[in-house]
């Protein structure tokens, strides 16, 4: 099936610590986004904004759509919103543009997201934040943090392909050190040296056994997109076009306490997602050139890589062992750094993903580009694993 939709502008903020405010960020990476695809702000039909924690009271604006359209003079809309599906929020939002886009309802939909999660929220502020989406009779209460989630189920992951913890330690740390090898060619990235095993195996212990370079880096900033429907775009800018050839989607619990066994219903819903957008794509694992599984903790593009059949389930490792993962691999993973090394700003963060994997389909990844890249996937998921969102995108329709 011909895709309906396409990414036509991107744009990311500088990282780290940003002395702006969010509405100042997003105002700023929208207004280059549209710029990026070659048109102006009254071509806008569409605006949807991924939200934000870092308000100015330390939790999430609602209605942020709204102050963001009056700040950038945008209207009359045709679609808006603010997304509430955290790192799920771009598939969803790429499926429903491509949606509206085929029913001839929007032509650009601008998507924003900017956050401070390092200075507007800092530790404290971040864990109270993440615990207002959790169960606040059974997990609140309890200080189920986001690190101690995940060290969960890297445990209970663990213990499903037979592993010592030793073994996970040395796994979860190839991670880290094929997303460090790609966030030193990057310029946006604060890293400069590449790291060892040995150095992530030092590091300090957060939740048992994430290390701190397990984990993914706190950081402020912001990103936006243009999505155009296909017969919007101009014949001199579909060459820089990325084509939204395929999405998925899986939805459950957010809660921790969900039925079932949490590894396996989270192989299950990654696994659904991403094979929705296979077939809607007409790809599968072979067709994709470059990778972007989301690593907010090191566990994770273990469980997605095998939940998009790139791995048997306990052998995803072996990708990052043998060097697929890493520049010059078979099979290049985040060659942004990822959220473990680019770094993670909250509800932004697989904006980054999205327009590194643009970058490298347009072939001005400087640095970093992967050869005559063609397919890229893209998968996120929110909260325990359970709210999935994948898509393709390529360089043809």
């Amino acid at each position: 099936m011909s895709a309906a939709a396409a990414v036509t502008g991107i744009v990311d903020s500088p990282l780290g610590t940003v002395a702006r405010s969010t509405i100042q960020t997003a105002v700023d990476v929208a207004r280059a986004a549209v710029a990026d695809a070659g048109l102006r702000l009254q071509d806008i039909d569409g605006l949807m904004s991924l939200g934000v924690l870092a308000a100015e009271n330390g939790r999430d604006v609602h209605r942020h759509h709204v102050r963001l359209a009056e700040q950038l003079g945008l209207g009359p809309l045709r679609y808006t919103g603010t997304s509430k599906l955290g790192s799920g929020a771009v598939g969803e939002t790429l499926r429903e543009v491509s949606l509206l886009a085929g029913a001839g309802i929007v032509r650009h939909v601008l998507v924003v997201g900017a956050d401070s999660l390092r200075t507007g929220l800092g530790r404290d502020n971040a864990q109270a934040a993440w615990m207002d989406f959790h169960d606040q009779e059974l997990e609140g209460p309890y200080g189920h943090t986001a690190p101690s989630t995940w060290a969960t189920h890297a445990q209970r992951y663990a213990h499903r392909v037979g592993w010592s913890a030793d073994r996970l330690d040395e796994a979860m740390s190839h991670v880290a050190v094929s997303a460090r090898k790609w966030a030193v060619r990057n310029p946006a990235s604060s890293y400069e040296d590449e790291l060892t095993i040995e150095q992530v195996r030092a590091s300090r212990m957060v939740s048992d056994p994430l290390r701190i370079m397990h984990c993914s880096r706190a950081i402020d900033g912001g990103s936006a997109v243009v999505v155009s429907a296909v017969d919007a775009i101009d014949a001199d800018r579909r060459d820089r076009a990325a084509y939204v050839v395929g999405t998925g989607t899986r939805y459950g619990y957010y809660y921790f306490a969900g039925p079932g066994d949490i590894t396996e219903s989270v192989h299950e819903f990654a696994s659904a997602s991403i094979e929705e957008a296979y077939a809607a794509s007409g790809r599968g694992p072979s067709d994709i050139d470059v990778v972007y599984p989301y690593d907010g903790f090191a566990i994770m593009p273990l469980q997605i890589l095998e939940a998009g059949r790139f791995a048997e389930r306990g052998e995803a490792v072996h990708l990052y062992e043998s060097g697929a993962t890493s520049p010059g691999g078979s099979l290049p993973c985040n060659t942004h750094g990822g959220s473990l090394n680019h770094g993670l700003p909250a509800f932004p963060a697989v904006l980054f993903p999205t327009t590194e994997a643009v970058r490298q389909l347009r072939g001005d990844a400087s640095g970093r580009q992967v050869p005559d890249a063609q397919n890229a996937l893209v998968h996120a998921w929110s909260g325990v694993g359970r709210i999935n969102a994948s898509f393709v995108l390529s360089r043809t329709p």
